[in-house]
């Protein structure tokens, strides 16, 4: 009887854990059955999400609509929607888990659709032009500076990958009310001279 014994396979370590294991998860599933009458896992516990998906989808439309609006704005204009009340801080949650993150607008000039029609020809025109004939071009430029001006922050909701959508751009002219001019150029060589002067530049 102890020779038979002893030729036995030898059962490892591993394959006991995995016995024990099985076991345990056979025993909890009849459990379950007996309890439920259902072998379905159970509802899990904790506050169920306050917000659906199609709600998620609403809030993010009003963020789009307007990027400007504070959290606690957002968070009354959805409870218009959907008659849920939700805080701000679970308002910028919602928009966080989608990537809309509270960042600095980028300020543009204020282009018309002609503006814009003649920056893509002239694009189109020199986008082959050869080395040599940038050589030869000089870029210049004037713009005013409007010191200690900080209503020019402005901070909107967007994503990375939409910095420089057209929703996501403050417009602004070259006319100000700054006295502070400054004018620059730059070539293939480099940065030229800058020089800045009161009023306009004639």
């Amino acid at each position: 009887m102890a020779s038979e014994f002893r030729n036995r396979p030898s059962v490892t370590l591993v394959d006991r854990i995995k016995a024990v294991t099985m076991r345990q998860q056979g025993k909890t599933i009849i459990d379950r059955y007996n309890e439920t009458n259902s072998y379905k896992d159970r509802p899990r516990s904790g506050r169920p999400r306050i917000s659906t998906q199609k709600d998620d989808k609403n809030l993010i439309r009003l963020v789009k609509k307007n990027r400007t609006e504070p959290s606690h704005v957002l968070a009354n204009q959805w409870k218009l929607s959907n008659g849920k009340t939700a805080s701000s801080s679970l308002v910028r949650r919602r928009l966080l888990a989608k990537k809309l993150e509270w960042k600095f607008a980028v300020k543009k000039p204020r282009l018309s659709a002609n503006h814009v029609k003649a920056r893509k020809a002239f694009c189109k025109m020199v986008k082959s032009c050869p080395v040599s004939k940038w050589r030869q071009v000089l870029f210049s430029d004037e713009m005013n500076i409007e010191v200690g001006n900080r209503k020019n922050r402005i901070f909107i909701r967007r994503t990375s990958a939409e910095k420089y959508n057209q929703d996501c751009i403050i417009k602004r002219t070259k006319q100000g009310n700054s006295s502070i001019w400054i004018w620059c150029c730059m070539s293939y060589y480099g940065l030229g001279i800058h020089c800045i002067f009161d009023g306009r530049l004639n």
